[in-house]
């Protein structure tokens, strides 16, 4: 009886797709599902994990609570996009990570005790090496796969 219950768990085994889809097909349904996106608002959950330069020991905390908003709206196609992610504890805003599209800014910043932290510059050079900040606005975006992909893969 034991073994039947097991075998009934793993289910039917699906048989592999049958059509395979070109890199164009793809870009295009997943551009096709972004442009249904022209904002985001969301409460996800966030952990931070920031190394220190100073060697003390890093600063790790989970979130509470946190928002995230996305507005693609009068930005250009492929970004950057206005977007900030906050996080909070008893209500105060313990770190921020966001990008102004109007003014070609990005900045993050946390404030945890006696830990604190700003970094800031412009969309532009996002980036760019030399360019410290933790975690680049642009990429956290593209992350959540509600933006277009170009279609020539090359000028990536």
């Amino acid at each position: 009886m034991a073994c039947l219950s097991v075998s009934l768990l793993g289910g039917c085994v699906q048989p592999p797709p049958t059509k395979t889809l070109t890199i164009d097909q793809i870009i295009s349904q997943h551009n096709a599902n972004a442009a249904k996106i022209p904002k985001l608002r969301a409460n996800p959950q966030v952990q931070v994990s920031l190394k220190r330069t100073d060697n003390l020991l890093p600063f790790n905390y989970t979130f509470d609570t946190a928002t995230l908003l996305l507005g693609k709206e009068g930005c250009p196609p492929f970004g950057p996009y206005n977007f900030v992610l906050t996080g909070k504890e008893a209500g105060r805003d313990i770190f921020r990570l966001g990008s102004n599209v109007e003014q070609n800014a990005y900045y993050m910043w946390f404030q945890a005790g006696s830990n604190a932290g700003l970094w800031r510059g412009r969309l532009s050079l996002a980036g760019a090496p030399g360019v410290t900040i933790p975690l680049d606005p642009n990429q956290l975006v593209a992350a959540l796969a509600v933006t277009p992909l170009p279609s020539d893969l090359t000028s990536l």
